[in-house]
């Protein structure tokens, strides 16, 4: 298989998001994951660059705060290592039918909401916080007493629940900023962007190759982007 068939089938993928894998050597998989990342990184870098050219875009300052916290080697441990496994374990593990895999991710994204609903206060919070807990555990139900109409219903509408996780994944990384404003909130889409692309590569190298390509691909770019911040940070 050729780089060029690789890149012939990610755009195929994002067309339709499917359950095919590939019959490929561990050398391969790791090659074609780290071009698929090297490709991602260019497209994210020019269209920001374009997109900077119209309408600044706000820079996240909770990298700092946690640098200040948690002092350079927990830092660069978390944002390269700890970090990226989490995120594949709840936005990358659900890509592939398991109701295992599922339920955590659900729980995980659940005690996210909760923790995001902390601030509203009074019935309306009790409320939000009743409905969310209620989805979760209709959800448990289904896929546990009903699983054969679960995958079916996952197969037929994998496209969307692809899309959906990486949309999910994209917005999860705007708590990068202390406080979010209406302006960031209105630009949401411009600032979560990167994130979003990045997102549609570690999914197809996921589903195609498996979880940990998907996780070298997601510590890859971090330690890369890790490096760009002391740099940064060094000569500004």
């Amino acid at each position: 298989m050729t780089l060029k068939a690789v890149w012939s089938d990610f755009i195929t993928f994002l067309k339709k998001p499917n359950l095919r894998t590939v019959d490929l050597t561990w050398v391969d998989k790791t090659k074609f994951t780290l071009a698929l990342w090297g490709v991602s990184l260019v497209f994210i870098v020019l269209l920001g660059s374009l997109i900077e050219l119209i309408v600044e875009i706000p820079e996240p300052d909770m990298f700092d705060i946690a640098l200040e916290k948690l002092g350079i080697p927990a830092f660069i441990a978390f944002v390269v290592l700890v970090g990226p496994l989490f995120e594949e374990i709840v936005f990358r593990s659900p890509l592939r039918f398991r109701v295992s895999s599922l339920i955590i991710s659900s729980l995980f994204l659940v005690l996210f909401i909760i923790g995001l609903l902390d601030s509203i206060t009074g019935v309306l919070g009790y409320i939000l916080l009743g409905v969310v807990a209620a989805l979760f555990f209709i959800g448990v139900h289904f896929l546990t007493k009903k699983k054969e109409q679960s995958e079916q219903l996952y197969t037929r509408y994998y496209p969307y629940i692809f899309y959906g996780i990486s949309l999910l994944f994209g917005y999860i990384h705007i708590t990068n900023f202390e406080d979010i404003s209406t302006r960031i909130l209105l630009l949401s889409p411009l600032v979560i962007f990167p994130q979003f692309v990045l997102g549609l590569g570690i999914g197809y190298v996921r589903v195609r190759y498996g979880f940990w390509y998907g996780c070298l691909f997601h510590v890859v770019n971090n330690a890369i982007a890790i490096s760009m911040f002391f740099l940064e940070d060094k000569f500004l």
